[in-house]
């Protein structure tokens, strides 16, 4: 079935857009790069087919669509596996309709199919989709209208004042279509990231704050080995309204800001970390060695209290206290109760005295530095009933 050129180039420029919007959605759902660039390759080969269905036909067998700048985008946009499949899809679909102008039909597919992937090796990155990029993209993708003269050298004399400026105004319009549907989709997706990150984030440490920290719960794996404990610490800045009263709120936020970084330099990757709001932080350890659990702690302590914060010239002394709990196999899912533990255990660090760990039920007793800032093997027991959080010295 052949259309008059204003259907044909309607029906074309629709595809295009369809094809951008599908790269957009296609982008933001899919994270892995092999699996995002052949799923753009069979969206955009599927584009280019159905463009082949309507196309503007010039003269017996030879017919004039978006296949080839369709899969020149795939190319540019998807990558590597997206134009060897695209070049695949759409030449076998090129082939089966046939005509004198097959071989012109798929040497304009492979020869996009490579143009765009030039471009992307050349030019591409996250600013891609700037105009003197596209512009770019554009002008080497109407490079492949010389194709037009792999047909019999009369017909494609003949057709050539039509064919080469459609297609390379063609070239031109379907990169700037697809270049202003990314962009589109660039600032919805960092618009997205910005309130999600806001939600998710303390503004002032930038760690996670306790809603994004509950969330990380779930992907947390017990330990298996059974010499080793998932740990929850809370750590309390002692004294922090004597920081705010005596230097200032902005030499608070500093001490605040401080303490996020210590905890930043002392966990592992795999470790999870909060401010749950005022001075109060929280570690997560999926699984360390119970013979680590007290040392862990003291060493987060200890880098606190070695490391002044120095404000606007001024140093101040700053400590904290740490209430740690346990839980060995499964039990590191009960959260809630670990966190009930490490509150309690954190009373008991306040209570001896401040700057110093307390670890509830910790059944082995370390041998460290400043054994005078640890309280180890603390077994606390549960109240029943609602827990009331007790009133901190």
């Amino acid at each position: 079935m052949t259309f008059d050129p204003l259907i044909a180039a309607t029906h074309s420029l629709g595809l295009m857009a369809i094809s951008g919007i599908s790269f957009g959605i296609i982008q933001r759902k899919v994270k892995t790069p092999f699996a995002m660039s052949a799923i753009v390759g069979l969206v955009f080969s599927t584009a280019a087919i159905l463009a082949m269905l309507q196309p503007w036909e010039l003269s017996p067998g030879v017919y004039l669509d978006a296949r080839s700048v369709i899969v020149g985008l795939a190319a540019a946009f998807g990558g590597f596996p997206a134009a060897i499949l695209s070049v695949l899809l759409v030449g076998a679909a090129r082939i089966a309709i046939g005509g004198v102008g097959t071989e012109y039909g798929v040497s304009g597919i492979i020869a996009c199919a490579v143009l765009g992937y030039c471009w992307r090796r050349l030019f591409w990155t996250e600013h891609a989709h700037k105009p003197r990029h596209l512009i770019g993209l554009g002008g080497l993708l109407a490079l492949h209208a010389v194709t037009v003269f792999i047909l019999p050298i009369r017909l494609a004399i003949d057709l050539s004042i039509v064919m080469v400026p459609t297609l390379i105004v063609s070239s031109f319009i379907g990169a700037f279509i697809m270049g202003s549907l990314i962009e589109r989709e660039r600032k919805y997706l960092q618009t997205e990231n910005h309130w999600r990150q806001n939600a998710s984030t303390d503004p002032l440490t930038g760690l996670p704050n306790r809603r994004a920290f509950a969330a990380a719960l779930d992907d947390i794996t017990p330990p298996r080995s059974p010499l080793h404990s998932g740990v929850f610490m809370i750590i309390d800045a002692d004294h922090f309204k004597t920081v705010n009263d005596t230097y200032g709120h902005e030499a608070g936020d500093a001490a605040l800001k401080h303490v996020a970084e210590c905890l930043r330099q002392s966990v592992r990757p795999g470790d999870k970390l909060c401010r749950f709001g005022g001075e109060e932080f929280g570690v997560l350890i999926p699984s360390i060695s119970r013979s680590l659990i007290a040392a862990r702690a003291e060493d987060i302590r200890r880098k606190v209290a070695e490391n002044p914060v120095v404000f606007e010239g001024r140093t101040i002394h700053l400590t904290v206290s740490i209430g740690v709990a346990q839980r060995s196999g499964p039990h590191v899912t009960a959260f809630h109760s670990m966190m009930r533990d490490a509150d309690l255990a954190l009373y008991k660090a306040k209570a001896t005295g401040r700057n110093c760990v307390s670890v509830s039920d910790d059944p082995h007793a370390l041998t460290r530095d400043h054994p005078s800032n640890v309280t180890a093997g603390a077994s606390l027991t549960h109240p029943r009933g609602t827990w009331k959080k007790p009133r901190r010295p």
